[in-house]
């Protein structure tokens, strides 16, 4: 089986308002399952997914950087 679809949401409404829930889905040659994720598996998810989102955003800090400082001699035109 195969990870086909994985949702992860913070209630608005109703009882679970302002809690992690969601569904995981996976699909294979004999059907699909899906199962809910209650909070606590929800937030580890996230956690795992924070992780990434934080070495992507420094690789990303790291590039511009680079840009910006490639470019100050552009942006700052001919010395005088």
């Amino acid at each position: 089986m195969q990870l086909s679809k994985l949702l992860i949401r913070r209630e608005e409404y109703g009882n679970n308002k302002g809690r992690l829930t969601g569904t995981v889905e996976f699909q294979g040659s004999c059907g699909k399952v899906e199962l809910p994720l209650d909070e606590e598996l929800s937030k580890q998810i996230v956690d795992i997914c924070a992780e990434g989102i934080v070495r992507v955003s420094r690789h990303v800090a790291n590039d511009l950087t680079a840009e910006v400082i490639n470019a100050a001699p552009a942006i700052a035109g001919p010395a005088e």
